[in-house]
């Protein structure tokens, strides 16, 4: 690698650093060698973050969220991460963990998805997920009439 290219290199990597590993590796004048050991301190990292990934799924419940598209944005912001570090989960998983922690309110709408997903009507998440959202709207909707 020539002169030119390797500063080009070491710039254009520094600049997409944060502040804290750009003050560590600044005196590095080689490419290959601020590669290596950005590969030696980072490169684990996924194992770090599959960890906190697979708590923050074992934690996820669906009686937590307000709505069920904030369910659905969380369940898929997490599902995405695990698979960038190399982990699948797959369409029954994410059905299951979403009705075993549906809240005893929507009990009727957990029974009516669990009766789809049994006789396999529902095998997708996104079907699921659209599935709950009608009656669970209706449901807010006469509460809202009610309390009105």
């Amino acid at each position: 690698m020539t002169v030119t290219n390797n500063t080009k290199a070491l710039i254009l990597i520094m600049h997409h650093m944060n502040e804290s590993p750009q003050l560590e590796y600044m005196n590095e004048d080689n490419v290959r060698n601020l590669w290596v050991a950005l590969q030696e301190r980072f490169g684990n990292i996924r194992d770090f973050l599959l960890q906190d990934l697979e708590v923050q799924r074992h934690n996820l419940r669906f009686s937590d969220k307000k709505t069920v598209m904030e369910y659905n944005s969380e369940a898929f912001h997490i599902n995405s991460l695990m698979q960038l570090c190399g982990t699948t989960i797959t369409e029954a998983q994410l059905i299951e963990k979403t009705l075993s922690t549906i809240p005893v309110s929507a009990l009727m709408v957990s029974k009516s998805c669990r009766i789809d997903v049994t006789s396999r009507q529902i095998i997708k998440f996104h079907e699921l997920i659209t599935t709950m959202s009608i009656p669970i709207k209706h449901d807010n909707i006469l509460v809202k009439n009610y309390d009105w």
